[in-house]
């Protein structure tokens, strides 16, 4: 662990000729009409942390691996390249909580605990407080591994998958991972979650209780209601096989212990996936909570005899009613959107163009009509690393 201050890194001269090679812009859709964009939105995007306002852009950071904010947004957690920084956001100040990187990492509801999940060479699950040390809660599998003959002589690091973590109450965390020896060999789907682990943090030692998944299937805890009384679940199926394996979702009642669990109310869509969630190797669901009504909002999916279609959806999970909004426009969504905290806006990041550029979208949701708000475009020759950027945090 690391307990003394850092310096702010800040928009420097020393990197701002690493800025100048890319180009970011607010953008204004329609005739004279402005983008909305009610209070401070928070963007990951290629290693940049960006505050976007309704007149302004700000860079906040830089050399960013993955970050988080605090729901109350005084506090970005963000990782570099060889350490995890906290910053206060009300002074600017930087306090290194972990002397290594991280891949994922979130918050609690009120702001008080975060988690941090380290990348594949560590493979590690962390868990701290504001004002207070971090401690370890899980070590995951990792092994270095060569052809199946164990004849090459080149290696590469495999890793039991650790992920799906989400703060269900203030106190009590819980995720997913791969317990077991790494078995030698190749294929991830060797790796797969196999357990899945209740966390109360608030006790001394801290109160760990894991459950096995069922025979060929594996939970995936993906996001909390507003109010703490409802869990989304995604359960998959035949996870052995990556190209066969049947997903469902569950709108399951906040529980504490794990014969708790309810599997009666599914949702009955079929929802899209994205690469860049912090699960793994499958992604996330595009499926999330909204911040008033506890309504889910995400981006489904449709096949017919034309091809693939998504679309926004919003879903009540206790009716089952479904709304259909705008059709999804060209380029990947990168991950989850966020909504402003009247449900009156969404904001989704999309990738375009092969990789070329990265924008941020408003949806009015009642009206189903697009706004670009701001853009970043890479030199050329040069990809953005999607599977890391993200929206970070939608603050009024």
């Amino acid at each position: 662990m690391m307990d003394k201050a850092v310096r702010s890194r800040g928009l420097s001269s020393k990197i701002l000729p690493a800025l100048v090679m890319m180009t970011f812009v607010l953008v204004w859709a329609g005739c004279g009409r402005k983008t909305i964009i009610p209070g401070q939105l928070y963007v990951l995007a290629q290693g940049n942390v960006f505050v976007i306002t309704q007149s302004s852009i700000q860079t906040l950071v830089t050399d960013v691996a993955a970050a988080a904010m605090s729901p109350d947004g005084n506090y970005l957690l963000y990782a570099l390249k060889d350490q995890t920084i906290l910053r206060d956001l009300s002074t600017g100040l930087d306090k290194a909580v972990l002397n290594e990187s991280a891949r994922t990492m979130g918050w609690n509801a009120d702001g008080s605990r975060f988690f941090i999940i380290t990348g594949c060479e560590t493979n590690r699950l962390f868990a701290g407080r504001i004002q207070g040390s971090v401690m370890r809660i899980f070590q995951g599998g990792k092994a270095l591994y060569g052809s199946e003959d164990d004849s090459s002589t080149t290696q590469e690091m495999r890793c039991g998958e650790l992920g799906s973590c989400l703060f269900l109450t203030k106190n009590t965390l819980v995720f997913s991972a791969f317990d077991g020896p790494m078995p030698r060999r190749t294929d991830e789907a060797e790796t797969f979650a196999n357990k899945a682990f209740l966390v109360q943090l608030d006790a001394t030692p801290p109160l760990v209780k894991t459950t096995d998944f069922p025979s060929q299937e594996r939970w995936k805890f993906v996001d909390i209601s507003k109010a703490n009384d409802a869990v989304l679940l995604s359960v998959e199926r035949n996870p052995e096989n990556l190209t066969l394996f049947e997903q469902a979702i569950y709108v399951t009642p906040l529980f504490q212990e794990w014969n708790q669990i309810s599997f009666q109310n599914e949702i009955q869509q079929n929802i899209n996936r994205w690469e860049n969630g912090s699960w793994g190797v499958t992604g996330e669901l595009a499926l999330v909570f909204t911040p008033k009504t506890n309504r889910l909002f995400g981006l489904g999916m449709e096949t017919t005899d034309k091809g693939s279609r998504q679309y926004f959806i919003q879903i009540d999970p206790e009716s089952g009613q479904t709304a259909r909004g705008a059709d999804v426009e060209s380029g990947q969504v990168i991950n989850r959107p966020l909504l402003d905290p009247e449900e009156r806006y969404a904001a989704i990041l999309t990738l375009v163009d092969q990789g070329g550029r990265e924008h941020v979208t408003i949806l009015n949701l009642p009206t189903s009509e697009r706004f670009s708000a701001w853009e970043i475009k890479a030199p050329k020759g040069y990809a953005f690393d999607a599977k890391r950027d993200r929206l970070l945090a939608w603050i009024q």
